[in-house]
């Protein structure tokens, strides 16, 4: 894993485990999980709560933009966002999907432990 933020990793991590859990039957189109898990919904909705989590994550705004620039680069090869843009409620739904690339096999493979157990 990278050098992004482990508390928001992990936060990512317990999203995506909690919302394949209301929704067992998405696991069977493990192509799709991802878009499923972090692209379909908003992970936060709001300033306050976002800003709210970027501090119980102790992952500051600048280091979270930094984050998101590096992550943009990497995926898609340029910054797709205008400065204007730049809100913490933004930060913190773009961080989540590309987050979400780095905890999915996690998940996939938590979620497969979790169903043999039972």
């Amino acid at each position: 894993m990278s050098n992004l933020n482990k508390n928001f990793i992990e936060l990512v991590k317990s999203h995506g485990l909690d919302r394949l859990g209301e929704n067992p039957e998405k696991f069977e189109d493990k192509d799709e999980l991802h878009s499923f898990l972090f692209n379909e919904d908003y992970f936060v909705i709001g300033y306050f709560q976002a800003s709210k989590i970027l501090k119980d994550c102790n992952y500051s705004e600048l280091d979270a933009i930094r984050d998101l620039i590096q992550l943009q680069n990497d995926h898609f090869g340029e910054i797709s966002f205008k400065p204007e843009e730049l809100n913490s409620e933004f930060l913190v739904n773009q961080l989540t999907y590309f987050y979400g690339f780095e905890v999915i096999e996690e998940i996939i493979q938590e979620f497969e432990d979790e169903e043999e157990e039972v």
